[in-house]
């Protein structure tokens, strides 16, 4: 194999990056190469569909900016690692900065990963065992683990602060970047010593700029006539129930020039999942005294018990308890034996007629 190729007068590795470039001392954080593939990546992505690859932007501003925690590295191939960690499972990806598709992707269930509170379990569990099954499956295109650079970027279901974030859903459980990326918990997993970058962002953050690509024709109206009255520039707001009740908006940057438009948007996270639930009806009201006394709540009773996964269950629950009598034996003990995906239980058996179908009505009429 000879890394010399005379077309572009530059050494390359064997997946065809250049390599001869020395490390910029201004950042000495990412060699220079791999800053002009990650600014070249953010370029690509521009329209793409695909909500989480939008996370690489955050990278690419993230290598821009933040100091190295490890020694410079010279002419290493580098891979981009995702992650899109819910209250239920934990997605992760690895990318080559060349491609939007990726080399392998693998869903955790996280009640059978995460099951405790403790430093570094999350890269423990899920991120060293991810990357060594990477180097696994495409060990015939992959180069040896300690001869690359890994950047990670991590969407997580929870507030953010000093690249660190909590599972709100998740026994509280911290997720911290700088401790990934300097190995403070796992110092000797060799699956780990690649990444010099973890960026922590919020998972509602990746959400909405991914909305931000969305084509007409992937959006469906929920008021007849409505896309052509909103101003395409104007603020956005992101809604989305998973195991929680996840929200963000955005709103247009102001051109630097000083004239009109907008260039681009930011996106803001917010747990705005933990506003008051507003009961409309009899039968709600029921419910929500209900769940006061199920949480064991003085004064007030977050939205997110409704309108999420876990809040279908606990309609479907109060349903149980209120109409007894309606129950199907099959489905409820199907219910019962679920544990965290007790939500999925009840869509999957929500038939016009049964009480898993009048949950489901309940939790998306406050879902509005």
């Amino acid at each position: 194999y000879n890394p010399y190729n005379k077309t572009t007068n530059t050494y390359q590795n064997r997946l065809g990056w250049p390599v001869s470039t020395p490390t910029n001392p201004r950042t000495s954080h990412v060699s220079e190469p791999a800053l002009r593939r990650f600014h070249r990546v953010q370029r690509n992505l521009q329209g793409t569909t695909n909500a989480k690859i939008h996370t690489y932007c955050e990278i690419a501003e993230q290598a821009g900016k933040s100091k190295r925690t490890k020694s410079p590295s010279r002419k290493m191939p580098t891979f981009l690692l995702t992650g899109d960690i819910g209250g239920t499972n934990s997605r992760m990806g690895l990318y080559t900065v060349e491609d939007r598709m990726p080399l392998v992707v693998k869903y955790y269930r996280n009640a059978e990963f995460l099951k405790k509170k403790e430093d570094g379990i999350f890269e423990k569990h899920i991120i060293a065992p991810f990357l060594q099954q990477c180097w696994e499956e495409r060990a015939n295109i992959l180069p040896a683990i300690s001869s690359v650079e890994i950047i990670a970027c991590l969407a997580v279901a929870g507030p953010v602060r000093n690249n660190m974030a909590s599972l709100s859903n998740l026994h509280g459980i911290d997720i911290d970047g700088n401790a990934i990326a300097r190995q403070l918990h796992c110092p000797n997993e060799p699956y780990l010593s690649s990444i010099k970058i973890c960026t922590i962002i919020n998972d509602f953050v990746a959400q909405g700029y991914g909305c931000l690509t969305l084509k007409p024709n992937e959006v469906l109206e929920l008021m007849p006539g409505s896309h052509g009255i909103v101003d395409p520039g104007g603020p956005k707001v992101c809604v989305g129930a998973g195991t929680g009740l996840g929200e963000c908006y955005l709103t247009p940057n102001p051109p630097a020039d000083g004239t009109g438009g907008n260039d681009g948007y930011s996106c803001y996270p917010s747990e705005g999942g933990h506003v008051e639930y507003a009961p409309r009806n009899d039968l709600e009201v029921k419910l929500w005294k209900y769940l006061k006394q199920k949480f064991e709540s003085l004064s007030r009773i977050s939205v997110e018990r409704v309108v999420s996964g876990r809040g279908l269950a606990n309609c479907y629950e109060f349903l149980a308890k209120e109409f007894s009598t309606k129950v199907d034996k099959k489905v409820h003990q199907e219910f019962l034996e679920a544990e965290d995906m007790q939500g999925r239980t009840v869509a999957v058996n929500a038939k016009p007629g049964t009480l898993c179908h009048q949950a489901m009505e309940i939790m998306m009429g406050a879902y509005g």
